[in-house]
């Protein structure tokens, strides 16, 4: 079983979960518009393995966003 959440527009999250039977390769792309402040914005994605078992992995990572319109490869994840 994999989680995983980002967060939208700065005041939300939204979580995904993948279980075992959609196995395959899966790619997290995001495409960043900008915004209207001249200040940066981040992402904070967190991926768990094996949630809630006593192998669990959890892996957080901060993404700073700057390339504006671009479709950006954030992470893979096998399902295998």
């Amino acid at each position: 079983l994999l989680s995983f959440q980002f967060s939208l527009k700065g005041y939300t999250s939204r979580e995904f979960v993948i279980d075992g039977d959609i196995g395959g390769e899966w790619l997290v792309n995001l495409t960043y518009y900008g915004n209207k402040k001249y200040a940066p914005t981040y992402l904070k994605t967190t991926v768990f393995n094996n949630w809630g078992r006593s192998n669990e992995i959890k892996k957080t990572t901060v993404y700073k966003m700057s390339l504006k319109d671009q479709k950006t490869q954030l992470f893979k994840i096998n399902t295998y």
